[in-house]
Order: structure tokens, then sequence, then C-alpha cells
């Protein structure tokens, strides 16, 4: 008797973990970092940058600045279930490992730029591409935040998300955001 408790901790610390088996578990669905997605324009009046914040609990927030940091829109809400989803399966496809920082040109000649920023503590955790032009690696990802960031910056309620609050800091309707 005195030997069957050492032999049970012997049993369980030789139990099989994904580290022995070589198949990495994805990761839970609360494990997914917040994602915040934005843009910038660097040759612009007005609204030239903003970022769209997915939180881990499904909050959605945006902001859109002109260069002197001043607020031009704030708009908040709840991402449905099913853009969550979306997202959380764009997520879980993708290779952090693999990304860049930069690719290709972005905010050269004007262009804008897009970037995906990742909350977490898995490197890189920002990548930053030409407005508009994502690499394949992050195409799914922009897929799900592009048409958000639209909804959201439009403040349709409904379209993904559930509208809370829409504010614009002239008290008229958001500029709508540019194509892309």
């Amino acid at each position: 008797m005195r030997y069957l408790l050492p032999l049970l901790f012997l049993l369980a610390a030789c139990a099989p973990t994904r580290e022995t088996t070589g198949t990495p578990d994805p990761p839970p669905e609360d494990d997914r970092p917040q994602i915040n997605f934005g843009w910038s324009f660097g040759m612009c009046g007005g609204e030239c940058l903003g970022e769209l914040i997915v939180a881990t609990d499904g909050a959605v927030s945006l902001e859109t600045r002109g260069w002197g940091n001043e607020v031009f829109t704030t708009v908040t809400g709840t991402a449905h279930a099913d853009t969550l989803e979306a997202l959380g399966a764009a997520y879980d496809a993708l290779d952090r490992t693999a990304l860049q920082t930069t690719y290709g040109c972005p905010d050269c000649a004007d262009g804008g730029a897009e970037y995906a920023r990742f909350v977490d503590s898995i490197n890189p955790p920002e990548s930053t591409w030409e407005y508009g032009n994502p690499p394949a690696e992050l195409q799914a990802i922009r897929d799900v935040l592009r048409p958000l960031t639209d909804a959201v910056w439009a403040c349709e309620d409904g379209q993904g998300f559930d509208l809370d609050e829409c504010l614009s800091a002239n008290g008229t309707d958001p500029e709508p955001p540019p194509p892309g």
C-alpha cells in the first residue's frame, strides 16, 4: 500500500502530453488574443488613421484620428457570434511564427498602410502592409476585419456587430471609410 501512492504519481508524470505526442492542440477560444486592425495615410487631412479593436470578450471599438491626434470618430459595440467565429477560424489557421513585421512598402507614395496587431506574447506582435494589399498569410484575417471595420465606422448596427455608441467629434455622421 505504501508503494501505491508513489506509483500513481509516476504514472501521472509519464502520461502523454502534446509535447510528447508531437501534435499541438489548437489554442482554446479564450486563449485567442485581442486583435487590433488599423490603417493610416501619411499625406492626408482629416481622418488619417484609425484602429478597430476586437477584444477577447467580443467588445468592439473603433477610433479615427487626424495627425494632430484629434479624435474624429468613436464607435463601440459587440461583435456577433458568427463574426467572432469567422475571426477565430482565421486566427486558428494562421501560423504566427511565419509572419513578417512589414510587407511591401506600406504608406509609400501614400498608398496607405494597414496592420494587424495581436495583443499577446507571440512575436511578431504586429504586421503592416500596403493598404488593400494584405499578404497571403493575413488575407483571411483581413477578410473578416475589413468589412467589420467598414460597418463599425459607418455605425451600421446589425452588420456583424451590435452598436452601443457612435460619436463624431463634430456632431455629424462619421466619414465613410476609404475603399479597400
